[in-house]
Protein backbone atom coordinates (compact mmCIF):
# COMPACT_ATOMS: atom_id res chain seq x y z
CA UNK A 1 0.00 0.00 0.00
CA UNK A 2 1.61 3.18 -0.96
CA UNK A 3 1.92 6.39 1.44
CA UNK A 4 -1.72 7.73 -0.33
CA UNK A 5 -3.26 5.03 -0.22
CA UNK A 6 -2.54 4.79 3.43
CA UNK A 7 -3.57 8.57 4.55
CA UNK A 8 -7.08 8.49 2.53
CA UNK A 9 -7.84 5.38 4.27
CA UNK A 10 -6.34 6.71 7.54
CA UNK A 11 -8.99 9.86 6.88
CA UNK A 12 -11.57 6.86 6.04
CA UNK A 13 -11.45 5.67 9.17
CA UNK A 14 -11.14 8.79 11.27
CA UNK A 15 -14.57 9.61 10.08
CA UNK A 16 -15.75 6.61 10.89
CA UNK A 17 -14.78 6.71 14.05
CA UNK A 18 -16.23 9.97 14.57
CA UNK A 19 -19.43 8.87 13.19
CA UNK A 20 -19.58 5.70 15.12
CA UNK A 21 -19.07 8.33 18.03
CA UNK A 22 -21.53 10.73 17.39
CA UNK A 23 -24.20 7.93 16.25
CA UNK A 24 -23.77 6.24 19.78
CA UNK A 25 -24.63 9.80 21.31
CA UNK A 26 -27.34 10.32 19.12
CA UNK A 27 -29.15 6.60 20.01
CA UNK A 28 -29.20 7.93 24.01
CA UNK A 29 -30.63 11.36 23.25
CA UNK A 30 -34.53 11.53 23.56
CA UNK A 31 -35.20 12.32 20.14
CA UNK A 32 -37.92 10.71 17.95
CA UNK A 33 -36.45 7.39 16.44
CA UNK A 34 -37.83 8.25 13.02
CA UNK A 35 -35.12 10.81 13.26
CA UNK A 36 -32.40 8.99 14.72
CA UNK A 37 -32.81 6.68 11.18
CA UNK A 38 -32.60 9.72 9.54
CA UNK A 39 -28.97 10.72 10.90
CA UNK A 40 -27.50 6.84 10.66
CA UNK A 41 -28.35 6.72 6.87
CA UNK A 42 -27.06 10.05 6.45
CA UNK A 43 -24.14 9.50 8.15
CA UNK A 44 -23.59 6.49 6.29
CA UNK A 45 -24.13 8.34 2.61
CA UNK A 46 -21.73 11.16 4.16
CA UNK A 47 -18.69 8.34 4.74
CA UNK A 48 -19.44 6.43 1.40
CA UNK A 49 -18.72 10.91 0.15
CA UNK A 50 -15.88 11.47 1.56
CA UNK A 51 -14.02 8.48 0.40
CA UNK A 52 -15.08 8.67 -2.78
CA UNK A 53 -13.69 12.04 -2.54
CA UNK A 54 -10.49 12.40 -1.24
CA UNK A 55 -9.64 9.07 -3.78
CA UNK A 56 -10.02 12.10 -6.68
CA UNK A 57 -7.35 14.35 -4.27
CA UNK A 58 -4.54 11.67 -4.90
CA UNK A 59 -3.94 12.91 -8.56
CA UNK A 60 -3.69 16.76 -7.26
CA UNK A 61 0.26 17.97 -7.03
CA UNK A 62 0.85 18.81 -3.75
CA UNK A 63 1.76 22.63 -2.39
CA UNK A 64 4.35 21.24 0.03
CA UNK A 65 8.72 21.25 0.21
CA UNK A 66 10.21 19.04 -2.58
CA UNK A 67 12.82 16.26 -1.07
CA UNK A 68 16.89 17.65 -0.67
CA UNK A 69 17.64 14.67 -3.13
CA UNK A 70 15.14 14.10 -6.24
CA UNK A 71 15.68 12.55 -9.66
CA UNK A 72 13.06 14.87 -12.07
CA UNK A 73 10.54 13.13 -13.87
CA UNK A 74 8.37 15.32 -15.64
CA UNK A 75 7.59 18.67 -15.25
CA UNK A 76 4.88 21.07 -16.32
CA UNK A 77 4.95 25.02 -16.80
CA UNK A 78 1.44 27.45 -16.52
CA UNK A 79 2.15 30.66 -17.53
CA UNK A 80 0.46 33.29 -15.67
CA UNK A 81 -3.00 34.61 -17.58
CA UNK A 82 -3.94 37.71 -15.91
CA UNK A 83 -7.06 37.74 -17.93
CA UNK A 84 -8.08 34.32 -16.05
CA UNK A 85 -6.49 35.83 -13.30
CA UNK A 86 -4.32 32.43 -12.88
CA UNK A 87 -1.05 33.69 -11.13
CA UNK A 88 0.41 30.45 -12.58
CA UNK A 89 2.01 27.30 -11.47
CA UNK A 90 4.62 25.08 -11.73
CA UNK A 91 3.85 20.80 -11.49
CA UNK A 92 6.89 18.86 -11.06
CA UNK A 93 7.09 14.60 -10.79
CA UNK A 94 9.40 13.73 -8.58
CA UNK A 95 11.19 10.63 -7.36
CA UNK A 96 13.09 10.98 -4.24
CA UNK A 97 17.04 9.93 -3.65
CA UNK A 98 18.89 8.65 -0.90
CA UNK A 99 21.99 9.10 0.61
CA UNK A 100 23.75 6.63 -2.42
CA UNK A 101 21.35 8.73 -5.14
CA UNK A 102 19.08 5.86 -5.50
CA UNK A 103 15.07 6.01 -5.86
CA UNK A 104 13.49 6.04 -2.16
CA UNK A 105 9.83 5.46 -1.62
CA UNK A 106 7.62 6.14 -4.90
CA UNK A 107 7.23 9.27 -7.39
CA UNK A 108 4.89 12.35 -6.20
CA UNK A 109 3.80 15.18 -7.87
CA UNK A 110 4.56 18.79 -6.51
CA UNK A 111 3.03 22.24 -6.87
CA UNK A 112 5.60 25.46 -6.69
CA UNK A 113 4.60 28.89 -7.30
CA UNK A 114 5.34 30.83 -10.41
CA UNK A 115 8.43 32.63 -10.78
CA UNK A 116 10.17 33.58 -14.07
CA UNK A 117 13.49 32.69 -13.02
CA UNK A 118 12.28 29.05 -11.72
CA UNK A 119 9.65 28.50 -15.19
CA UNK A 120 13.24 29.57 -17.39
CA UNK A 121 15.19 26.94 -14.96
CA UNK A 122 12.68 24.17 -15.21
CA UNK A 123 11.60 24.51 -18.91
CA UNK A 124 15.46 24.02 -19.65
CA UNK A 125 15.51 20.90 -17.23
CA UNK A 126 12.52 19.52 -19.37
CA UNK A 127 13.84 20.08 -22.92
CA UNK A 128 17.15 17.95 -21.35
CA UNK A 129 14.56 15.32 -20.13
CA UNK A 130 13.02 14.82 -23.51
CA UNK A 131 16.77 14.60 -24.68
CA UNK A 132 17.52 11.99 -22.42
CA UNK A 133 19.02 13.87 -19.75
CA UNK A 134 17.00 12.83 -16.56
CA UNK A 135 18.88 14.51 -14.00
CA UNK A 136 18.69 17.80 -16.21
CA UNK A 137 22.17 18.31 -15.92
CA UNK A 138 23.00 21.83 -18.01
CA UNK A 139 25.82 22.96 -16.30
CA UNK A 140 28.37 23.25 -13.64
CA UNK A 141 26.13 24.75 -11.33
CA UNK A 142 23.64 22.22 -11.77
CA UNK A 143 25.60 19.46 -10.83
CA UNK A 144 24.89 20.25 -7.31
CA UNK A 145 23.69 16.81 -5.69
CA UNK A 146 24.20 14.74 -8.48
CA UNK A 147 26.72 11.61 -9.07
CA UNK A 148 28.99 12.77 -11.53
CA UNK A 149 31.99 10.66 -13.09
CA UNK A 150 35.22 12.13 -14.01
CA UNK A 151 39.07 10.83 -14.46
CA UNK A 152 41.31 10.56 -11.29
CA UNK A 153 43.95 12.98 -11.15
CA UNK A 154 43.05 14.51 -14.19
CA UNK A 155 41.89 18.44 -14.47
CA UNK A 156 38.71 17.43 -14.62
CA UNK A 157 38.45 16.25 -11.41
CA UNK A 158 40.24 19.08 -9.86
CA UNK A 159 37.13 21.49 -11.59
CA UNK A 160 34.03 18.88 -10.31
CA UNK A 161 35.44 19.33 -6.90
CA UNK A 162 36.02 22.58 -6.90
CA UNK A 163 32.25 23.26 -8.02
CA UNK A 164 30.87 20.71 -5.13
CA UNK A 165 32.86 23.38 -2.40
CA UNK A 166 30.49 26.05 -4.45
CA UNK A 167 27.33 24.18 -4.52
CA UNK A 168 27.91 23.59 -0.22
CA UNK A 169 28.87 27.47 0.08
CA UNK A 170 25.75 28.56 -1.82
CA UNK A 171 23.32 25.93 0.48
CA UNK A 172 23.03 23.05 -1.96
CA UNK A 173 23.75 19.58 -2.13
CA UNK A 174 27.74 18.89 -2.66
CA UNK A 175 28.50 17.04 -5.84
CA UNK A 176 29.13 12.50 -5.30
CA UNK A 177 32.60 12.72 -7.19
CA UNK A 178 33.21 9.08 -8.65
CA UNK A 179 36.72 9.43 -9.59
CA UNK A 180 37.48 6.38 -11.93
CA UNK A 181 41.10 5.14 -13.35
CA UNK A 182 40.07 5.55 -17.09
CA UNK A 183 37.95 7.59 -19.24
CA UNK A 184 36.39 4.66 -20.82
CA UNK A 185 35.17 3.25 -17.29
CA UNK A 186 34.04 6.44 -16.52
CA UNK A 187 31.86 6.51 -19.32
CA UNK A 188 30.62 3.23 -18.61
CA UNK A 189 29.48 4.12 -15.27
CA UNK A 190 27.07 6.60 -16.72
CA UNK A 191 25.66 3.82 -19.23
CA UNK A 192 25.12 1.46 -16.28
CA UNK A 193 23.39 4.81 -14.69
CA UNK A 194 25.76 4.25 -11.54
CA UNK A 195 26.71 8.23 -12.65
CA UNK A 196 24.70 10.53 -13.76
CA UNK A 197 27.09 12.16 -16.18
CA UNK A 198 30.59 11.81 -17.03
CA UNK A 199 32.57 15.43 -16.83
CA UNK A 200 35.46 16.19 -18.95
CA UNK A 201 37.16 18.65 -21.92
CA UNK A 202 34.55 18.90 -25.16
CA UNK A 203 36.81 17.01 -27.47
CA UNK A 204 36.95 13.52 -25.61
CA UNK A 205 33.26 13.77 -24.67
CA UNK A 206 32.24 14.50 -28.23
CA UNK A 207 34.71 11.37 -29.56
CA UNK A 208 32.64 9.13 -26.80
CA UNK A 209 29.17 10.37 -27.42
CA UNK A 210 29.90 9.44 -31.17
CA UNK A 211 30.82 6.05 -30.30
CA UNK A 212 27.60 6.04 -28.32
CA UNK A 213 25.29 4.54 -30.69
CA UNK A 214 22.74 6.94 -29.38
CA UNK A 215 23.16 5.80 -25.67
CA UNK A 216 24.92 9.15 -24.78
CA UNK A 217 24.68 12.85 -25.57
CA UNK A 218 26.97 16.09 -24.62
CA UNK A 219 25.23 17.84 -22.16
CA UNK A 220 26.23 21.92 -20.89
CA UNK A 221 27.09 22.66 -24.69
CA UNK A 222 28.31 26.31 -25.03
CA UNK A 223 28.55 26.79 -21.09
CA UNK A 224 31.65 27.17 -18.89
CA UNK A 225 33.33 23.98 -17.93
CA UNK A 226 35.65 25.66 -15.81
CA UNK A 227 38.70 25.00 -17.60
CA UNK A 228 40.88 27.47 -18.97
CA UNK A 229 42.23 27.59 -21.98
CA UNK A 230 43.77 23.66 -23.15
CA UNK A 231 46.44 23.82 -25.93
CA UNK A 232 47.46 20.31 -27.76
CA UNK A 233 50.00 19.34 -29.64
CA UNK A 234 53.43 17.17 -30.57
CA UNK A 235 55.78 17.01 -27.80
CA UNK A 236 59.35 16.92 -28.67
CA UNK A 237 62.84 17.85 -27.25
CA UNK A 238 63.51 20.89 -26.27
CA UNK A 239 65.57 22.95 -28.67
CA UNK A 240 65.05 20.16 -31.17
CA UNK A 241 64.86 21.32 -34.63
CA UNK A 242 61.93 18.90 -34.89
CA UNK A 243 59.73 21.41 -33.30
CA UNK A 244 60.18 23.60 -35.92
CA UNK A 245 59.50 20.78 -38.59
CA UNK A 246 56.05 20.03 -37.07
CA UNK A 247 55.06 23.85 -36.43
CA UNK A 248 55.79 24.09 -40.46
CA UNK A 249 53.75 21.23 -41.15
CA UNK A 250 50.70 22.37 -39.00
CA UNK A 251 50.70 26.04 -40.89
CA UNK A 252 50.45 24.10 -44.16
CA UNK A 253 47.49 21.76 -42.97
CA UNK A 254 45.85 24.82 -41.66
CA UNK A 255 46.58 26.65 -45.39
CA UNK A 256 45.08 24.11 -47.37
CA UNK A 257 42.10 23.41 -45.49
CA UNK A 258 43.26 19.87 -44.25
CA UNK A 259 43.02 20.69 -40.97
CA UNK A 260 39.59 22.56 -40.41
CA UNK A 261 38.59 18.91 -42.78
CA UNK A 262 39.67 16.79 -39.84
CA UNK A 263 38.16 19.07 -37.07
CA UNK A 264 35.17 19.47 -38.64
CA UNK A 265 35.07 15.19 -39.45
CA UNK A 266 35.16 14.94 -35.81
CA UNK A 267 32.60 17.73 -34.84
CA UNK A 268 35.66 19.78 -32.81
CA UNK A 269 35.23 23.19 -34.91
CA UNK A 270 35.26 25.08 -31.80
CA UNK A 271 38.36 23.76 -30.93
CA UNK A 272 39.86 24.71 -33.97
CA UNK A 273 42.93 27.63 -33.62
CA UNK A 274 43.95 29.86 -36.62
CA UNK A 275 47.51 30.08 -35.29
CA UNK A 276 49.87 27.22 -33.87
CA UNK A 277 53.07 27.95 -32.29
CA UNK A 278 55.79 26.90 -30.00
CA UNK A 279 54.86 26.55 -25.76
CA UNK A 280 51.74 28.37 -26.43
CA UNK A 281 50.50 27.09 -23.09
CA UNK A 282 53.42 27.76 -21.18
Amino acid sequence: MTGSETSVLGLSLAYVLLSTILLAVLIWLPVRRLFKIAAILAASAAYVTVFFATQGLLGWSAPVAVPDRFQVLWTRVLEPNPARGESGAIHLWLEELDDANLPSGVPRAYLLPYSRELAGRISAAQAEIEKGNPQGITSLDTSCGKRIAVMSGGSAEKVIKKQSEKCVADGKTAVEVQSFTDQPTSILAVRSKRSDAFFSSQAPLIYFVQQANGQLELAGTGQSNGFKDIYQGAVVQKGSPLGGVLLDSFKILIDNGTYAAIMKKWALEKNMTDKPGLNQGI
